[in-house]
């Protein structure tokens, strides 16, 4: 096994607040989109070590995903018009399309394609799907914000 920098370790182990309020609301979806007591504790306790730090990754990245899917689901309901909601949909497909070819593309910068690169990838994707769950709450009260992609 492979261990990682401290600056990478650290990078991972960005500190949020965690929260425990529900998922279902505006203030919940941003609270779950936090770093989660128990990724903190496996980064930890991983040492440093990449097989271990890439399985914290891993389960974190499901968790928000799970998150992303109630939250997006709960925005869909919440949107007034059909042409809002075909609009979600589009705009979400284009920033799923961004998410990960920025990750990949951060990942070949910064790490060069090895061990680095798949942390930096995973932690991108972290962080931006953490940021999407934040920009998806807003939208039911801010519907111009589907004009931007």
């Amino acid at each position: 096994m492979t261990r990682s920098s401290p600056i990478l370790c650290a990078l991972a182990c960005t500190l949020l607040a965690v929260a425990t309020h529900s998922p279902a609301t505006a203030a919940g979806a941003r609270a779950a989109a936090a770093e989660s007591a128990a990724f903190k504790k496996c980064m930890k306790a991983s040492g440093g070590v990449t097989a271990a730090m890439h399985g914290c990754m891993g389960t974190e990245y499901a968790r928000l995903d799970r998150q992303l899917n109630v939250t997006y689901r709960s925005v869909m309901k919440q949107l007034k018009t059909k042409q809002q909601r075909t609009r979600l949909v589009e705009v979400q497909r284009v920033w799923i399309w961004r998410r990960d070819n920025d990750c990949l593309a951060r990942a070949k910068a910064q790490g060069g394609g090895g061990t680095a690169g798949d942390l930096i990838y995973n932690d991108c994707r972290i962080q931006m799907v953490r940021k999407r769950i934040v920009w998806l709450t807003k939208v039911p009260a801010n519907p111009g914000y589907l004009t931007k992609v």
